[in-house]
């Protein structure tokens, strides 16, 4: 699957400290060039992010 360099950039300082972790990633979970998943997964965001332990928003 192939990334942006943004999200390869967040990934490898994630990555930094060693520590096991799940990443979601909604440029990967979504399927962007679907309508229909957009608007269906956009919905869910607010349960994804609200039953998550920690949540880290990387604007790069």
């Amino acid at each position: 699957y192939r990334i942006t360099g943004n999200l390869y950039t967040t990934l490898r300082a994630l990555a930094l400290d060693h520590v096991p972790r799940i990443v979601w990633v909604d440029a990967i979970c979504i399927n962007e060039r679907d309508p229909a998943e957009q608007m269906e997964q956009i919905g869910l965001m607010g349960q994804i992010y609200s039953k998550a332990e920690r949540a880290l928003v990387w604007l790069g």
